[in-house]
């Protein structure tokens, strides 16, 4: 709720919220195999359709349009990414949904996220921030004091 509060903590850790190696990216989860080859078949076709491929699958098929770190992409590791490159369809041996990848652009490294970006990371480093800063509050307000004779009646 303390909107202020949290654009003033990030304006003052900006630089700590960057991008690792990131890619415009649509990422493609499907049910099954069947889905995935019908939604990447039409993506080879037209690219710029893939909303529809994705409408067609009648909930089958979800597909995002974001920036993406590479380690959240259904790729190989090492993959060389090119803009314009579409992923072979890789199957979760657990429940056999399925994903793929189109690239759409190639972002720098280490460039910093705008608050919108960062907002969920920025939310919780904003949380143990003012725990902690709280808990300090505390420790001035109730400090803790052992009565010595207490401890030692306990050892007897």
């Amino acid at each position: 709720k303390d909107t202020a509060g949290l654009q003033q903590f990030y304006a003052g850790r900006s630089s700590q919220y960057t991008w690792k190696k990131s890619v415009g990216a649509i990422v493609f989860n499907c049910a099954d195999t069947t889905f995935a080859n019908k939604a990447l078949a039409g993506m080879k076709n037209d690219p710029l359709q893939w909303k529809a491929y994705m409408e067609e699958g009648n909930g089958y098929v979800l597909a995002d349009s974001a920036r993406f770190e590479v380690t959240q992409l259904p790729i190989e590791e090492n993959t060389v990414l090119q803009k314009g490159w579409l992923s072979p369809v890789t199957t979760n041996p657990n429940d056999g949904s399925s994903s793929f990848c189109y690239i759409t652009n190639i972002h720098p490294e280490n460039e910093v996220r705008s608050f919108d970006e960062a907002k969920g990371l920025v939310i919780n480093d904003y949380q143990l921030y003012l725990e902690e800063k709280w808990l300090a509050e505390q420790k001035k307000k109730y400090p803790v004091r052992i009565d010595e004779a207490v401890v030692k009646s306990l050892k007897k």
